[in-house]
Protein backbone atom coordinates (compact mmCIF):
# COMPACT_ATOMS: atom_id res chain seq x y z
CA UNK A 1 0.00 0.00 0.00
CA UNK A 2 1.43 3.37 -0.93
CA UNK A 3 1.21 6.47 1.27
CA UNK A 4 -1.61 8.07 -0.73
CA UNK A 5 -3.74 4.92 -0.39
CA UNK A 6 -2.85 4.64 3.30
CA UNK A 7 -3.94 8.21 3.97
CA UNK A 8 -7.25 7.54 2.17
CA UNK A 9 -7.88 4.43 4.32
CA UNK A 10 -7.01 6.36 7.48
CA UNK A 11 -9.33 9.22 6.50
CA UNK A 12 -12.21 6.81 5.73
CA UNK A 13 -11.80 5.24 9.16
CA UNK A 14 -11.41 8.51 11.03
CA UNK A 15 -14.62 9.81 9.45
CA UNK A 16 -16.52 6.49 9.75
CA UNK A 17 -17.05 6.38 5.99
CA UNK A 18 -18.31 3.37 4.09
CA UNK A 19 -15.66 0.80 3.23
CA UNK A 20 -13.85 1.31 6.55
CA UNK A 21 -13.29 -0.86 9.60
CA UNK A 22 -15.00 1.69 11.83
CA UNK A 23 -18.08 1.83 9.60
CA UNK A 24 -18.27 -1.96 9.64
CA UNK A 25 -17.94 -2.11 13.44
CA UNK A 26 -20.14 0.84 14.33
CA UNK A 27 -22.80 1.02 11.63
CA UNK A 28 -23.03 -2.59 10.48
CA UNK A 29 -22.15 -4.13 13.87
CA UNK A 30 -19.86 -6.58 12.11
CA UNK A 31 -16.16 -7.35 12.41
CA UNK A 32 -14.67 -7.23 8.92
CA UNK A 33 -11.39 -9.08 8.62
CA UNK A 34 -10.82 -7.47 5.22
CA UNK A 35 -11.23 -3.97 6.66
CA UNK A 36 -9.09 -4.89 9.68
CA UNK A 37 -6.13 -5.84 7.47
CA UNK A 38 -6.68 -2.78 5.32
CA UNK A 39 -6.44 -0.51 8.38
CA UNK A 40 -3.47 -2.43 9.77
CA UNK A 41 -1.62 -2.17 6.45
CA UNK A 42 -2.42 1.53 6.23
CA UNK A 43 -0.84 2.21 9.64
CA UNK A 44 2.24 0.15 8.74
CA UNK A 45 2.61 2.06 5.45
CA UNK A 46 2.30 5.39 7.28
CA UNK A 47 4.82 4.18 9.88
CA UNK A 48 7.37 3.37 7.17
CA UNK A 49 6.78 6.78 5.64
CA UNK A 50 7.20 8.43 9.06
CA UNK A 51 10.66 6.88 9.40
CA UNK A 52 11.76 8.75 6.30
CA UNK A 53 9.70 11.92 6.52
CA UNK A 54 8.83 12.30 10.20
CA UNK A 55 5.54 12.00 11.98
CA UNK A 56 2.81 14.59 11.78
CA UNK A 57 0.28 15.43 14.46
CA UNK A 58 -2.81 15.06 12.26
CA UNK A 59 -1.90 11.52 11.19
CA UNK A 60 -0.99 10.62 14.77
CA UNK A 61 -4.33 11.92 16.03
CA UNK A 62 -6.28 9.96 13.43
CA UNK A 63 -4.39 6.73 14.10
CA UNK A 64 -4.97 7.14 17.83
CA UNK A 65 -8.67 7.95 17.43
CA UNK A 66 -9.35 4.98 15.15
CA UNK A 67 -7.32 2.63 17.36
CA UNK A 68 -9.29 3.72 20.43
CA UNK A 69 -12.57 3.39 18.56
CA UNK A 70 -11.74 -0.18 17.53
CA UNK A 71 -10.88 -1.08 21.13
CA UNK A 72 -14.09 0.51 22.43
CA UNK A 73 -16.21 -1.39 19.90
CA UNK A 74 -14.59 -4.62 21.12
CA UNK A 75 -15.25 -3.69 24.75
CA UNK A 76 -18.88 -2.83 24.00
CA UNK A 77 -19.26 -6.23 22.34
CA UNK A 78 -18.79 -7.80 25.79
CA UNK A 79 -20.95 -5.29 27.70
CA UNK A 80 -24.28 -6.93 28.46
CA UNK A 81 -25.85 -3.48 28.99
CA UNK A 82 -24.86 -2.33 25.50
CA UNK A 83 -26.99 -3.41 22.56
CA UNK A 84 -24.00 -3.70 20.25
CA UNK A 85 -23.01 -7.30 19.60
CA UNK A 86 -20.60 -7.68 16.70
CA UNK A 87 -21.26 -10.34 14.10
CA UNK A 88 -18.22 -12.35 12.96
CA UNK A 89 -16.36 -11.29 16.10
CA UNK A 90 -13.06 -13.21 16.21
CA UNK A 91 -12.67 -15.75 19.01
CA UNK A 92 -9.00 -14.81 19.34
CA UNK A 93 -9.74 -11.08 19.38
CA UNK A 94 -6.64 -10.49 21.52
CA UNK A 95 -4.49 -11.50 18.51
CA UNK A 96 -6.09 -8.68 16.50
CA UNK A 97 -5.43 -6.25 19.34
CA UNK A 98 -1.80 -7.40 19.42
CA UNK A 99 -1.50 -6.59 15.70
CA UNK A 100 -2.96 -3.12 16.24
CA UNK A 101 -0.55 -2.58 19.15
CA UNK A 102 2.31 -3.51 16.81
CA UNK A 103 1.11 -1.11 14.14
CA UNK A 104 0.81 1.73 16.67
CA UNK A 105 4.31 0.99 17.98
CA UNK A 106 5.60 1.06 14.42
CA UNK A 107 4.12 4.51 13.84
CA UNK A 108 4.88 6.12 17.19
CA UNK A 109 8.18 4.49 18.10
CA UNK A 110 9.54 3.22 14.79
CA UNK A 111 9.56 -0.36 16.12
CA UNK A 112 8.49 -2.94 13.56
CA UNK A 113 7.81 -6.52 14.66
CA UNK A 114 8.70 -9.29 12.24
CA UNK A 115 5.36 -10.38 10.76
CA UNK A 116 6.17 -14.06 11.23
CA UNK A 117 6.37 -13.63 15.02
CA UNK A 118 2.69 -12.78 15.39
CA UNK A 119 0.22 -15.51 16.28
CA UNK A 120 -2.31 -13.92 13.92
CA UNK A 121 -1.21 -14.31 10.33
CA UNK A 122 -2.91 -12.65 7.41
CA UNK A 123 -5.24 -14.87 5.40
CA UNK A 124 -3.76 -16.59 2.37
CA UNK A 125 -4.14 -14.49 -0.72
CA UNK A 126 -4.26 -11.24 1.29
CA UNK A 127 -1.35 -9.07 0.15
CA UNK A 128 0.52 -6.68 2.39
Amino acid sequence: MNVREARAVLYRNASCSKKSLIYSLHEREKFSEKRFWEFYDCVIALARNALENGRDIETAQKITAVYQWVLKEMIWHFDKRDGSVLKKFPKKYNDYIERLDGAADAYFRGVFVNESLYELQRPKGRKK
